[in-house]
């Protein structure tokens, strides 16, 4: 099964020698990429990088974008020069084993221009049916802390507040397979990390009857793997708790989750927005691994669209507070800075979920972002969304669902593709 992932990164300054970042976004590492690197939890391919920085290079200068495997570059690569602000790599491609290190690098020639942001864009294919994977390359706990993140999107700091600051939406039913946890060393003798899922607010530990998902890494060990099958329904909220144990060593924590979706196809795009407006328009990227604010300049939190089609048939909502009696919140996907179909809006003293579906199609050509919109003053909150997806063929060997002589893909927290070869007929999966 295919996918696709979109990634949004804020530079606060040049790099050095080199940048690294993890393939789910974040911050900028400064040519260090123990800090970047985030774990595989299911085996496939890699293609289909594209990149778009915020300010070109300038003349005679550029930079070079590199994913990186366990440490040497896989050959998927692309160079933004002189007065270009995009590029792309649709040749090459790698194969990724379960536990594989993954990074992007960036180098740079001459002295470019530095960017406020750049976003990038990769396609992965599963070996196995329905399976997708998201991951995040975390960063360092605070001794003694319990702390959180999300799952299906992470921040790339973990947060010690409320667990609506992080968690995700899932908007398809499936089933989450594998969790991978990698530190930067080891914890200590005695000491450990320890990784478990909530789901809806339950830890999903093992006790009172639900699914022990805790993966541990302990004493001399870097690296931990947890195998489970904890089911999921559209709506549900995910997040991660790092515990810590006997006061290890300080250890940046990432880590890596396989889902497999119901439906073949299917895989997800999700963001959580903290401390959103009461007053004004805002937008964040449409994956989000920012721990920082929303923007009121759309252009400055959009993401370039995949090189291989996407389409988006479901958008769930997520609100830590309800708006409030005569207050609303409205949630919207846009394309190229217009309106597209998916479309939620929350009103009123009981509303902090909803979902819509629609299906708006982004290509290469496109730019995507959330969109918020308060209306009068309504009760302070986050907003967590997350987006049902497909890409076209994205469903590999055997076609699409139905449809004489074609292939139907459809999809993904998020987003769903619909799309039919050989059909008048598309067919949309209704998450709601």
């Amino acid at each position: 099964m295919k996918q696709i992932t979109p990634a949004f990164v804020i530079l606060g300054g040049e790099h050095g020698a080199f940048g690294a970042i993890s393939l789910f976004g974040g911050t900028l590492q400064n040519s260090d990429a123990t800090r970047a690197h985030s774990p595989a939890a299911a085996a496939g391919t890699i293609r289909n990088l594209a990149v778009r920085v915020a300010t070109a290079p300038g003349a005679g200068t550029s930079r070079t974008f590199t994913i990186f495997k366990n440490g040497a570059s896989t050959g998927i690569t692309c160079t933004v020069s002189d007065a270009g602000t995009t590029a792309q790599d649709s040749t090459n491609s790698t194969t990724v084993a379960v536990t594989d290190q993954l990074y992007l690098r960036t180098t740079k020639s001459g002295v470019p221009i530095v960017p406020t942001h750049f976003d990038f864009t990769w396609e992965f294919e599963a070996t196995l049916a329905k399976t997708s994977m998201y991951g995040q390359g975390g960063g360092t706990l605070t001794a003694g802390d319990l702390e959180l993140n999300g799952l299906l999107s992470g921040q790339d700091s973990w947060s010690t507040t409320t667990a609506n600051a992080v968690w995700n939406v899932c908007p398809i039913a499936g089933t989450v397979t594998r969790v991978d946890l990698v530190l930067d060393g080891a914890p200590g003798a005695g000491t450990s990390y320890i990784l478990t899922i909530y789901k809806n607010g339950v830890k999903q530990d093992g006790a009172g009857g639900t699914t022990d998902t805790r993966v541990t890494v302990a004493d001399a060990a870097v690296t931990g793997v947890s195998t489970f099958s904890l089911a999921v329904a559209a709506g549900d909220t995910l997040y991660l708790e790092a515990d810590q144990v006997n006061a290890p060593t300080a250890r940046r924590v990432a880590w890596g989750v396989a889902f497999e979706a119901t439906t073949d196809g299917q895989f997800t795009v999700c963001g959580v927005g903290p401390s959103a407006s009461t007053a004004v328009t805002q937008y964040r990227p449409p994956v989000d691994s920012l721990a920082g604010s929303w923007n009121t300049d759309e252009n400055v939190r959009e993401v370039r669209g995949p090189l291989t089609p996407v389409t988006l048939t479901a958008l769930y909502v997520v609100l830590s507070a309800a708006p409030g009696a005569g207050n609303d919140r409205t949630v919207t996907v846009r394309k190229n800075t217009g309106n597209t179909n998916l479309t939620l809006t929350l009103s009123g003293a009981a509303a902090t979920t909803g979902n819509d579906s629609g299906n708006p199609r982004f290509t290469i050509t496109d730019e995507w972002a959330i969109e918020h919109i308060p209306v009068s003053v309504p009760a302070a909150s986050t907003i967590a969304w997350g987006l049902a997806d497909t890409l076209v063929g994205g469903k590999g060997a055997g076609g699409g669902k139905k449809g004489g002589g074609g292939g139907v893909a459809v999809l993904r927290p998020g987003g769903a593709l619909c799309y039919n070869v050989g059909n008048p007929g598309v067919d949309v999966v209704n998450l709601a």
